[in-house]
């Protein structure tokens, strides 16, 4: 065989492999593509089966889904908005008295950049103001929705507006789940482990006939399945409510121990299972992409990366029970809920405020004694990291903002922009540079008032 044609065959031969190689990255190409197509059918179809369950979110939706790891600051509505945050919900529903006044009440929330979560229950006898209705306890807000829904209104979106006010904070998605329902997501994992602080002896616990029952259980650890779980979270009479919001926490955190141990999200199956057993005992807007990313983000957390609050009037909490026209009722001590909504913004600090620690100093140039002070106050309150405030040189009509930051502060800069009402940004006094990131001079134009009821 000459040269020739052996430098033929050997192209030949090239040319069949470089097809196979062709052939092949086609098949795995078409493959993946297939993959995705079955992936998002599967979701989709899983959303549609359960139309019941998953509803259209008509509020907020939390940047991070949109955006992950890259949330443009334009896009962040203000401090809090980089956090991820649920209320939950839960009510008696069926024959039970008040079924849809909700026993339970609580704020999840998860920063996805520091890795860690929080959680704040809201006792249901807070008395608060309803937007379009007169003042209620909170655990009527959803009621009062669901009721009125020929008005265009509806439980979850009025009780998320509700709690949104009151803690000065975006409520991205709600979760709500009647007693039934509870009971077999601890029923479907196969129960939960909780550790029982001091024994509990309850001789007034609901039974299903209107009546009473004794309900009675040792400190120490216990296995609860549904039923036990439930008991453990609603008793109450012996102890309080604000007792009952921290067994509801030891119980939430247990679930989603128990949840992540057994990859329940990452098998279809289960998930499957689990939305067609709770039916329309469960309500959310959140969607099954962000349910599964949400588990996935809280799955490394151990108890101590998550804080736990409640809200009670304990000699050092921030509430007070009172009597409104015969009905038991929990106040805050302070009337424009400014502590109460201090202590949300210390437990859901703003991720990009955290990141960025800007050093901000407060000038007042606006003639009105002391509002420095107040202003430094209230931005601490909020997260923000003031490092002195003084009396400016001089009187000056517009609030503006000095950028010393070199670009380096955006979310911080966004933030202190949509606080200030949008002020003018000028560029850092020579003498300030290096020393602050942000210099706000308070203007003649200022007003406290505006600015601390400013939702943003």
């Amino acid at each position: 065989m000459t040269s020739k044609e052996i430098h033929i065959d050997e192209r030949k031969e090239t040319e069949k492999i470089k097809k196979k190689l062709t052939r092949r990255q086609k098949i795995i190409r078409w493959s993946i593509v297939f993959l995705i197509i079955v992936i998002f059918t599967c979701v989709g179809l899983i959303a549609l089966s359960f139309k019941d369950v998953f509803k259209k979110n008509k509020g907020l939706q939390a940047p991070f889904f949109k955006f992950f790891q890259k949330v443009n600051p334009a896009s962040l509505r203000g401090e809090g908005d980089g956090r991820i945050n649920y209320l939950i919900l839960g009510y008696g529903g069926g024959n039970h008295p008040g079924a849809y006044l909700t026993d339970t009440v609580m704020v999840a929330s998860i920063d996805p950049y520091n890795k860690k979560a929080a959680l704040l229950s809201i006792p249901r006898d807070l008395y608060v103001p309803i937007p379009g209705y007169d003042n209620n306890k909170i655990n009527a807000a959803y009621s009062i929705g669901q009721d009125n829904k020929e008005q265009g209104q509806n439980g979850p979106d009025l009780a998320k507006e509700t709690v949104s006010n009151i803690l000065d904070i975006p409520i991205h998605y709600y979760i709500v789940l009647d007693f039934n329902g509870f009971e077999k997501i601890i029923d479907l994992v196969g129960g939960v482990d909780v550790y029982v602080d001091e024994d509990i002896y309850d001789p007034y616990y609901p039974d299903d006939n209107w009546g009473q029952e004794v309900y009675s259980i040792k400190a120490g650890w216990h296995h609860f399945n549904g039923a036990d779980a439930l008991k453990y979270a609603r008793s109450r009479y012996t102890t309080s409510d604000f007792d009952r919001a921290k067994r509801q926490q030891k119980i939430m955190i247990a679930l989603k121990d128990k949840v992540l141990s057994l990859n329940f999200l990452s098998n279809p199956a289960k998930v499957i299972s689990l939305m067609s057993t709770l039916g329309g005992s469960i309500q959310t807007d959140l969607i099954p992409q962000e349910i599964i990313k949400s588990f996935d983000l809280v799955k490394d957390l151990k108890e101590d990366q998550i804080a736990t609050k409640v809200l009670d009037d304990s000699s050092v909490g921030l509430l007070y029970a009172d009597n409104v026209n015969g009905m038991y009722v929990l106040k805050p001590k302070d009337p424009t809920w400014e502590e109460v909504k201090a202590l949300a913004h210390s437990i859901f600090i703003e991720p990009f405020l955290e990141k960025e620690k800007a050093q901000i100093s407060i000038e007042n140039g606006s003639g009105n004694s002391g509002l420095a002070l107040k202003v430094s106050d209230f931005l601490k309150s909020r997260g923000y990291q003031i490092t002195n405030f003084s009396t400016a040189e001089d009187l000056t009509y517009n609030t503006k903002i000095a950028d010393c930051s070199n670009g380096e502060k955006p979310y911080t800069l966004e933030f202190l922009k949509k606080r200030f009402f949008n002020p003018e940004i000028i560029s850092c006094p020579q003498d300030l540079d290096n020393q602050v990131d942000f210099v706000v001079i308070l203007g003649q134009d200022f007003d406290y008032t505006s600015f601390v009821n400013n939702k943003i």
